[in-house]
């Protein structure tokens, strides 16, 4: 039994093929495993032009609608370094989680790192 009261399961039993043979599955808590952070929220009067000394920001419809959005904004950088925001600035591979504006939530991953941007 887990934390929860819950039988563990190590192997599910249905596997897809490609999952043959593998190890059983292990339980773990996401924070141990994961790093979670915030975004931040930016007042409008921030909001600059596009261009090689700006980000993008990543607002919660650009993760909704996979950053297709034609009304993007930016920040300078010489804000992100103002405020010391280095913290929020997207890296490749990071996965992007929008918890509000839809049943559940959305996501999206930022797979290369020209997509550098900020959420």
């Amino acid at each position: 039994m887990n934390k929860r009261g819950v039988k563990n399961r190590p192997i599910p039993k249905l596997r897809f093929p490609e999952f043959k043979g593998e190890k059983e599955w292990t339980e773990s808590i996401l924070d141990e495993r994961f790093e979670f952070q915030d975004g931040f929220t930016f007042s409008s009067s921030h909001f600059s032009r596009q261009g090689r000394s700006a980000k993008q920001v990543i607002r919660i419809t650009d993760i909704n609608n996979q950053n297709k959005n034609a009304d993007k904004v930016y920040v300078s950088n010489s804000l992100i370094s103002d405020l010391n925001l280095n913290k929020y600035l997207v890296k490749k591979g990071d996965l992007l989680l929008s918890l509000t504006g839809a049943a559940g939530f959305n996501f999206s991953m930022i797979v290369h790192s020209s997509q550098q941007a900020r959420a």
